[in-house]
């Protein structure tokens, strides 16, 4: 008797936060009949990489297995898990044995009328057999590294056969007899609806488990394809009603074709019948209360209207004259006196007495008040006689067309804000459909990556990790998927992080200086405010005020010169100088007495002041000599790309850092080849870059970008990335970059303060 298999596994839609649990199946070889590997893995309270476990035994033994090259499929199951047992003997020697006494775990192989299987833990395999059910593996708890997967138990499969793989929970929760109850004389679905229901009941959610029917081969039941092999245990049990009656509907669809020819033949006769007996009996009673309804309709409308038409005149006489009571009333002078005596009269009681039952006398109501209330009244008026006349107009005979031509553009409109609301409703669910399969990819992709780290293949990791990050950001913030989405995300980041040597720096600025420009002279950092004053930092919230460099219209930067302990302040109205020692600023020209050129960004080095100017392309080069500088003198010999230059920085060769990301470096003025490579994903180039910062005491360049959040990238002098550290937005513009790699520091100038950033 040939036999087939049909299986339903049962899971949890999302991951457990404190325990990893997972039941899943694989076909291995559709030339070979039944021949399946069934995998049920559980760790209790596992650490972040102990979770990672589970999915390494279940994947090393899959390829282990199917890379077997032996005839004999129980030899390679047995080679299989030797494999497996010596790759969890190296995680465990690595340090990782936070997992050891908390796995538990099966593996169970079909082929043709034979199974073969191994356990260990607490997981259970239980048969039900001829109305009797029983446990047919052993439970073992290893402490044993080196062999955690031990003895093999084969056996055959027969007809009717119901075998269960499942935690120990479900066991907790369920006698063998309950279960044996709930399942007898049932196919696995009914089994399994059965069974969810009952767990259901108890609200357990961690329990997983896999049910194998056995079916003859030639048997309907075999025939017949299961709607679903796969459900949820923390959903909705109706769910497998609804999944039964999409079976029942599928398998009915087997007689549609005789049911359409039957029916067509049926619909022919009606019709003759209608025709021909039907139709003529009633078409004279349907005419005829059409018009009944046409007249009536008419008539109440016609009464409508004239009802709207009184009704609106009414309200409207009854508005006028309530305005023209108001008009008509004007207050007069203050009451006279109804009793008044004479003058003089000492002694006597000098009362004057108003009559107030006079009804010409009112209290004044203000004049804006009343404008006020003259014009709700009247728009009320207004309103009221255009419904009026609207009602009256179209209820007319004579203007049906009218009537008609406004119903047609009703519906009109009706369609078209339901057909806009029903492709917006499929959108949502398009777009819902791809974000959930975006998040689906990203998961599997994530547990990709943590099998690879516990393997210790980084590199294989990174790329893997990327990958997650590049997926989760095209969530979108609105979804309902996002929370899950940002929970999936830091997972990934903690790691990706780790592997991309990113820091992430959430410290508040160390003052609250609005800062445009910064600088240092032999660790001393120096800047300028917004407001044009120049302070010297001293690690406090108040720094020391050094001068005020208002008369500067527009400041555009500054350097210094450490060996002669001056600033110079680059503005567009000349260059100035201020030595720390005079405090004193003073204009600097050329030995003919010219200004210096104005630019966007400046340098010192080897005591020469460097300009670079993207207007003109150029970067003028003034060459100090006994405290006098030489007049400009273009450095650069090929500047075709420097209209997009925005900074520059010297440390025997020239970094000139453009808008669109990339950096030209000048030897002698003459241009030479280098790239920026394998910055991290997701921002793997710059994107929005802000300043440059190298010297020649530094072994690095550094980079301020924004791509999203500020972040400062960091390369070897050959272009290599080494490092980013990204700062968290507060909403501040940062302006300007600083590196102390002495100090092991980082300063940047915001309109929020100067961040001193540790690295």
């Amino acid at each position: 008797m040939s036999l087939s298999l049909r299986y339903i596994r049962v899971t949890n839609s999302t991951k457990l936060k404190d325990e990893f649990l997972t039941a899943q199946v694989y076909k291995l070889d559709d030339n070979t009949p039944n021949h399946y590997l069934f995998n049920l893995v559980e760790i209790k309270r596992p650490w972040l990489r102990a979770s990672q476990i589970g999915q390494v035994i279940i994947n090393n033994f899959q390829r282990s297995y199917i890379r077997g090259k032996n005839d004999n499929q129980l030899t390679n199951f047995e080679d299989s898990l030797k494999e497996t047992n010596q790759t969890l003997n190296k995680i465990y020697n690595s340090g990782e044995t936070d997992w050891v006494g908390r796995l538990s775990a099966s593996i169970l192989l079909s082929i043709e009328n034979n199974i073969h299987f191994t356990t260990s833990g607490e997981t259970k395999i239980v048969l039900h057999r001829n109305s009797t059910i029983s446990t047919i593996n052993q439970e073992k708890i290893s402490a044993n590294s080196q062999k955690i997967f031990g003895a093999i138990t084969s056996g055959k499969i027969q007809k009717d056969d119901l075998i269960i793989i499942a935690n120990k929970k479900l066991f907790d929760e369920l006698t063998l007899s309950q279960i044996s109850e709930s399942i007898k004389g049932l196919n696995c679905l009914q089994a399994t609806e059965n069974i969810i229901r009952q767990i259901r009941a108890l609200n357990r959610k961690y329990v997983n488990f896999i049910i194998i029917e056995v079916v003859d081969e030639l048997s309907s039941a075999s025939k017949e394809q299961l709607p679903k092999n796969h459900f949820y245990i923390d959903q909705d049990v109706e769910k497998v009603h609804k999944t039964v009656l999409k079976y029942i509907k599928k398998i009915g669809s087997i007689f549609g074709t005789k049911i359409y020819f039957f029916s067509k033949g049926l619909w022919h006769n009606s019709k003759v019948l209608a025709k021909e007996k039907i139709v003529p009996f009633y078409q004279n009673k349907i005419k005829k209360y059409f018009k009944t309804i046409r007249l009536s309709l008419i008539k109440g409308s016609s009464k409508t209207s004239d009802y709207l038409s009184k009704s609106s005149e009414t309200i409207s006489s009854k508005i006028d004259s309530r305005i023209s009571h108001y008009k008509e009333y004007t207050p007069s002078e203050k009451p006279k006196p109804s009793i008044s005596f004479g003058k003089n009269l000492v002694g006597k009681n000098l009362f004057t007495v108003y009559d107030y039952q006079n009804k010409s006398v009112r209290k004044r109501i203000p004049k804006i008040t009343k404008n006020i209330y003259f014009g709700f009244l009247m728009i009320i008026k207004y309103i009221i006689l255009s419904i009026s006349f609207v009602f009256k107009f179209l209820f007319n005979t004579k203007n049906k067309k009218y009537l008609i031509l406004l119903g047609i553009i009703f519906l009109v409109i009706i369609l078209y804000f339901g057909v806009r609301m029903q492709k917006s409703s499929q959108k949502i669910k398009t777009s819902r459909t791809e974000q959930q399969e975006i998040l689906n990819q990203a998961e599997s992709k994530l547990e990709e990556a943590k099998t690879s780290l516990v393997f210790k293949k980084n590199d294989e990791a990174e790329k893997q990790l990327a990958e997650v990050v590049i997926l989760l950001a095209k969530i979108d913030s609105q979804s309902s998927l996002y929370p899950s989405a940002q929970q999936s995300l830091k997972s990934a980041q903690e790691e990706y992080d780790k592997l991309t040597n990113t820091i992430r720096n959430e410290s508040q600025p160390v003052n609250n200086y609005s800062i445009s420009k910064i600088t240092n002279i032999a660790g001393q950092i120096y800047f300028i405010t917004t407001d044009k004053k120049l302070f010297k930092y001293n690690q406090t919230l108040e720094s020391d005020e050094l001068t005020n460099l208002a008369e500067s219209e527009n400041i555009l930067a500054i350097s210094s010169d450490e060996e002669k302990n001056i600033i110079y302040i680059l503005s567009n109205t000349g260059t100035k100088q201020f030595p720390i020692e005079t405090k004193i600023v003073a204009p600097i020209t050329t030995l003919s007495d010219k200004a210096f050129s104005s630019g966007n960004s400046m340098q010192v080095y080897i005591g020469n002041i460097y300009i670079l100017n993207n207007l003109d392309k150029q970067i003028y080069k003034y060459s100090n000599n006994k405290n006098r500088f030489s007049d400009q003198q273009n450095y650069l010999k090929d500047t075709s790309s420097l209209e997009k230059s925005i900074d520059f920085a010297i440390d025997g060769f020239v970094y000139i850092l453009l808008s669109d990301g990339n950096i030209i470096r000048y030897s002698r003025g003459n241009e030479q080849s280098l790239s920026f490579k394998n910055i991290p994903a997701p921002d793997n180039s710059i994107v929005n870059p802000i300043s440059i910062f190298t010297t020649e005491n530094d072994n690095a360049i550094y980079i301020l970008d924004k791509p999203k959040n500020y972040r400062v990238l960091s390369f070897t002098k050959n272009g290599d990335y080494q490092k980013q550290i990204i700062v968290k937005d507060f909403g501040q513009q940062i302006t300007d970059l600083l590196v102390d790699e002495n100090n092991k520091k980082i300063y940047l100038a915001s309109d929020k303060g100067l961040y001193a950033i540790t690295f």
